[in-house]
C-alpha cells in the first residue's frame, strides 16, 4: 500500500502535511533509516545489507556511502542545469505560480517514498525547491517506468537508496563534472575496457546507416552489457572486494549516460528535452541494475566474513 501526502510549496521551503514527528531542536539525533523504513511492511534489504556492511567494514561503507551521495549529486547538478534552460521539461509547467501554500487546493499529492525524501532532507536542514521536486518526481516516474509491474519490491528499494543519499547530495556543477570525470576514469581500468571503447568510438566515426542511428541511441546500454558479462559472471558477490568492485562498477558505468546525454559524442540527441530523458533513464537504470545486485538477497556470511577480516587488514576498497 502506498500512502499519499500533500506538500505545499512556500518560497525557498517546503511545508509538510502531515507535520513529522521530528522538531527542529532535535535534527541533531534523526535516524535516516528509521525515516526511510517508516510505514513499510517488508523489511528492506537495502537498509539490511547497509547495516550488515557497516558493522563489518566502516571505513569501506563510509566511502561507498560517499559514492551513493556523489551518484546523486551528479545526476542532480545536470539535471537543474538542464532544466535551467528547457521551461518544456518541467511536468508541472505551471506549478511555480500556483503552488505557493496560500489555499487548500494549490498541493501536490505524493507517493510515500517522495514524502520520505523530502522529510529526510528538510529534518537535515536542507533548503528545497520546486526544481528539487520536478528532479525527485521524475526519477521516480522514470523508476516507475523501467519497473515491471509485478516487481514493486525494486521500485521501493531504489527510493530508498534515494531517500538516503539525496540530503547528501547537492547542487554543484564543478563538483558534478570532477566526479563525473572520476567515474569516466573507468574505462581505463583494464586494456578490455579501453579497446571496447576505442571500437565503440571508431564506429559512430564512420557512417553505417541506420545502425549508426541505432548505436547513438542505445550505446550506452550495449558497452555496459559487453563490460559486464566479460567481468562479472555471477551476480553475487563471494568475497569483499568483489562485492565493493561490483558495487564500483555499477555506480561508475552510470556515467556512459552522463557522457551520453551531455552530447560528447551523441551530437545528434543535444537538445535539453533528449539530455534530460537519457540523465532520467541512467540514473533510474542504474538504481534499479544496483538493486538487483545489492537489494535482491542477504549478504552472505562468508561476505560479511571476509569484509570484517579485510577491515583487520586495512583493506577498505575505493579508497582515492
Amino acid at each position: 500500500m502506498r500512502f499519499k501526502y500533500t506538500l505545499i510549496f512556500i518560497p525557498v521551503t517546503l511545508a509538510f502535511l502531515p507535520e513529522h514527528n521530528f522538531s527542529r531542536n532535535k535534527r541533531q539525533y534523526f535516524d535516516p533509516q528509521s525515516i526511510a523504513t517508516q510505514n513499510d511492511n517488508e523489511e528492506s534489504l537495502i537498509i539490511l545489507n547497509n547495516s550488515l556492511l557497516k558493522k563489518a567494514n566502516p571505513e569501506a561503507f563510509k566511502l561507498l556511502e560517499e559514492k551513493l551521495a556523489d551518484f546523486i549529486t551528479m545526476f542532480r547538478s545536470y539535471f537543474m542545469d538542464t532544466l535551467d534552460n528547457c521551461g518544456e521539461c518541467y511536468l508541472r509547467k505551471n506549478a511555480g505560480s500556483i503552488l505557493t501554500g496560500s489555499a487548500h487546493n494549490q498541493v501536490n499529492e505524493v507517493s510515500d517514498a517522495v514524502h520520505k525524501i523530502f522529510t529526510l532532507a528538510h529534518i537535515s536542514g536542507r533548503k528545497l525547491s520546486l526544481e528539487d521536486f520536478e528532479f525527485i518526481t521524475q526519477v521516480e516516474h522514470q523508476i516507475k517506468l523501467l519497473v515491471p509491474q509485478d516487481q514493486e519490491w525494486l521500485y521501493q528499494e531504489a527510493m530508498k537508496i534515494i531517500t538516503l543519499y539525496f540530503y547528501q547530495s547537492v547542487i554543484d556543477i564543478s563538483k558534478a563534472d570532477q566526479i563525473y570525470a572520476d567515474m569516466r576514469g573507468f574505462d581505463r581500468y583494464s586494456d578490455d575496457r579501453a579497446n571496447l571503447f576505442s571500437w565503440f568510438l571508431n564506429g559512430l566515426s564512420k557512417d553505417y546507416g541506420n545502425l549508426k542511428e541505432d548505436l547513438l541511441k542505445i550505446g550506452p546500454e550495449i558497452l555496459h552489457i559487453i563490460m559486464k558479462r566479460k567481468e562479472f559472471h555471477e551476480n553475487l558477490a563471494n568475497n569483499c572486494k568483489n562485492l565493493f568492485n561490483h558495487l564500483d562498477f555499477l555506480l561508475d558505468q552510470s556515467s556512459i549516460w552522463v557522457w551520453q546525454a551531455r552530447g560528447i559524442i551523441f551530437k545528434k540527441l543535444s537538445d535539453p528535452t533528449a539530455r534530460l530523458t537519457t540523465l532520467l533513464e541512467g540514473m533510474a537504470g542504474s538504481l534499479i541494475e544496483l538493486i538487483f545486485f545489492y537489494g535482491q538477497e542477504e549478504l552472505t556470511p562468508e561476505v560479511i566474513t571476509d569484509c570484517e577480516r579485510e577491515y583487520q587488514n586495512q583493506q577498505y576498497f575505493g579508497e582515492k
